[in-house]
Order: C-alpha cells, then structure tokens, then sequence
C-alpha cells in the first residue's frame, strides 16, 4: 500500500478499500464521493463494493494480484479458501470476462 502512495495526487485517490477496522458502508461512502483511481482490496471486499454500487468496472483496466504475500501459514492467495473463492468469482464476472480479450476497451491481469 506504501509503494502505491507515489501515485497519488489531487485528483487522483489511493484507497485501502480493505480493514479490520474499515467497515463495508464506510468504505463504500469513500469510494462513493472520491475519484479513485488505485483501490486496494481483498477479492471479497471488491466483491462486495461492486453489488452495493459503489465501486463499477466499466473502467477498470488493470487487476494486479499480489501471489508473493504469504500469511504465517505460508500461504498465498491461491492458497487461501477465504480468498480463492472470491477471486476466482470476480474474476469470472461476465461484464470482466467479456473484456479481457477486446483491444479497445480490455481488462489486463497483472500476477505481482
């Protein structure tokens, strides 16, 4: 999240979308009245701000997924029940899957 801060300006928002202490509505009225270009989240948080309408995809254009985190459990998040499930789920929503092999308006995946 650190390293991401470099790319804030004015105009343009970093969010950490995701908390122990951050809750869902909180999260969303952020989102909500901010222009927010990076947001940082888990899969199920993302998830979840997209079905309450606070977070759209229509212009989204890049997924980074961080696989070198690893919890005490040494797992990743391929690894983790908890976070495969939602990703897998984002990632397979149908307004993303019809983007990612388009040339004008495409969905790029980025494994960090």
């Amino acid at each position: 999240m650190r390293a991401l801060r470099q790319f804030q300006s004015k105009s343009a928002t970093v969010a950490k979308l995701f908390a122990k202490h951050i809750k869902l509505g909180d999260a969303a009225a952020f989102v909500k009245r901010s222009r927010v270009n990076i947001g940082v989240g888990t899969p199920r948080r993302i998830l979840d701000l997209v079905a309450v309408g606070a977070l759209t995809l229509k212009y989204l254009e890049r997924i980074v997924i961080d696989v070198s985190f690893l919890d005490r459990k040494q797992r990743n998040i391929f690894d983790m029940k908890e976070t495969q499930q939602p990703l897998v789920e984002f990632l397979n929503k149908p307004e993303l899957k019809a983007r990612y092999s388009e040339a004008s308006s495409s969905v790029k995946l980025i494994f960090y």
